[in-house]
């Protein structure tokens, strides 16, 4: 499943579902995360809904996965979106851009817009946190700095890190 650093974020997204509760939100969905994410949640009664401000992707992945208990949205606004579903997230993945653009920036961007919405309280997971315009940025290192719990995977040189308000089970102590 991991390719050219695509999927590099599936073990500690595994590991974070299995070691917790709660609905789950996909904050940028795509072919890694949201056929396993499918997969995990499945037969567990857990809702599982995957939000990306792509059109094009909604459609797709909407036509894919969309069902009673696997929610696929279209956002417009991270904000407005999170107010409709304000739940007390288990887990949420950030592997979001904001909108397609031959522009980087805007990418990463959007993945910060994103963080600075969501409740903390859920074990919280972001993808390329390797690139400068997030490692770098000064509301992500507090972000970092202020979480009980940090713990980041390296693979094919992409970084995941994971944020949570606890210890989990199995991963180790604070990185």
């Amino acid at each position: 499943m991991i390719t050219n650093g695509f999927g590099t974020h599936l073990p500690l997204l595994t590991h974070a579902i299995m070691v917790s509760e709660g609905p789950v939100l996909e904050c940028g969905g795509g072919f890694c995360s949201t056929p396993v994410l499918d997969a995990l949640l499945r037969e567990s009664g857990r809702m599982l809904v995957t939000a990306d401000e792509n059109e094009g992707w909604f459609l797709t992945l909407s036509r894919m996965f969309a069902c009673h208990w696997h929610i696929v949205r279209h956002v417009t606004s991270w904000e407005k979106f999170l107010a409709r579903f304000a739940l007390p997230w288990g887990v949420v993945l950030v592997d979001n851009d904001l909108v397609e653009t031959e522009s980087s920036e805007t990418h990463y961007d959007g993945r910060l817009a994103v963080l600075k919405v969501l409740p903390r309280e859920a074990i919280t997971i972001v993808h390329d946190t390797q690139d400068e315009r997030i490692a770098a940025d000064p509301w992500w290192c507090a972000r970092v700095a202020s979480s009980p719990f940090v713990w980041t995977h390296e693979a094919c040189g992409i970084q995941t890190t994971l944020l949570a308000a606890r210890e989990l089970p199995e991963i180790g102590e604070r990185r």
